[in-house]
């Protein structure tokens, strides 16, 4: 820890060289970002990124480093005026457009999402929720009735609309995972534990960005499955990439049952390179892809934060003040990293035509 520490000190102070009379800025900003990358505990990386984006004018990304400054419990009384000062001026700035295909695939979804394992799973979605049937949802399962929780309507309404999904409402107790993204007919259905239907409302925004992003993606079987049966469905993706004779038996029954049109496009998906993709770096590129939709959805990483702490049963990792402990809470940390990233301030700055 010590010498990651003072690693992050020279960097900082490299960063500050480069920096001088604003030749270099682009350079010192990716050596504080280096820093982040491994330590976003340091917090005069932070500070020096506030100073070097409020040099440059860029009061978007001041406040998202002062955000997670503050969230982190490192901030000081004036820092905390100039966030509040901040967030005033920005407040209600409207989203001039909603997500786009292009502005998801390029922002949105995490790396090592996109490849072979998606294509033969979009292949194969129909068979697989034959072998994995929807067959619990939460006890006493009620659709949202309009005017029954405005509040929560009317995030549901928003989220839809940026998402540009079309989906029902379903609101249960003892829901598994606490909500469920559910393709049906007409219309795909997100299920929402009662608990959380009173939320506050940036944090609820998170959970619905969250459940909407694999419908826009068609793969919600995916994020309702089991640890188990993640695994299954990984290894049998990764055999239906195979040649039929290096198959195992389960693979080619599996196979055998599908329709002569879906081999022939198995047949066509491209593997790049000698190695073949792992199943477990995917799943987690998927979840990693709801949490940033998710984000999207609330602007509000702090609220991401505490959701997911919520989501893991890990509230007692939030502070009073509402600090949290990023290392405990699953992927906090890479969504923290993704809020301060180019690509989700571009994303921002083409949602807003700010």
């Amino acid at each position: 820890m010590l010498e990651i520490e003072q690693n992050s000190d020279d960097r900082v102070a490299l960063a500050e060289v480069f920096a001088r009379d604003m030749k270099d800025l682009g350079q010192a900003i990716a050596e504080l970002f280096q820093v982040l990358a491994v330590d976003l505990r340091h917090a005069p990386t932070f500070r020096t990124l506030v100073s070097l984006y409020d040099r440059a004018g860029d009061r978007d990304r001041v406040a998202r480093v002062l955000t997670v400054l503050d969230m982190l419990g490192y901030s000081e009384e004036a820092e905390r005026q100039y966030l509040t000062n901040l967030r005033a001026r920005v407040a209600g700035r409207p989203r001039v457009r909603g997500l786009t295909d292009d502005l998801r695939d390029q922002f949105v979804l995490a790396p090592g999402m996109q490849g072979p394992f998606l294509e033969v799973f979009q292949f194969v979605t129909e068979a697989l929720l034959q072998y994995y049937p929807l067959t619990y949802v939460g006890e006493t399962p009620t659709p949202l009735v309009p005017g029954e929780n405005p509040a929560l309507t009317a995030a549901i309404d928003d989220t839809l609309r940026l998402f540009g999904v079309t989906a029902d409402v379903v609101l249960a107790t003892k829901v598994p995972g606490s909500t469920m993204s559910v393709e049906a007919q007409p219309k795909p259905v997100v299920v929402i534990d009662r608990s959380y239907a009173t939320l506050p409302d940036q944090e609820l925004r998170f959970l619905l960005g969250r459940c909407i992003e694999p419908l826009r993606g068609n793969y919600g079987l995916l994020m309702r499955l089991a640890p188990s049966q993640r695994k299954e469905v990984g290894n049998l993706l990764l055999q239906l990439l195979l040649p039929e004779s290096q198959r195992e038996p389960a693979a080619q029954e599996f196979a055998r049952a599908l329709p002569r049109k879906v081999l022939k496009a198995l047949e066509k998906v491209p593997l790049s390179g000698s190695v073949m993709p792992d199943a477990t770096d995917w799943f987690v590129s998927l979840g990693r892809a709801c949490d940033r939709a998710g984000l999207l959805a609330c602007d509000d990483v702090s609220a991401a934060v505490r959701m997911l702490a919520r989501l893991s049963g890990q509230e007692l990792l939030l502070g009073t003040a509402g600090e949290v402990a990023l290392g405990a809470v699953g992927e906090g940390a890479d969504l923290v990293r993704y809020y301060l990233s180019d690509d989700y301030h571009r994303l921002h700055l083409a949602m807003t035509g700010a």
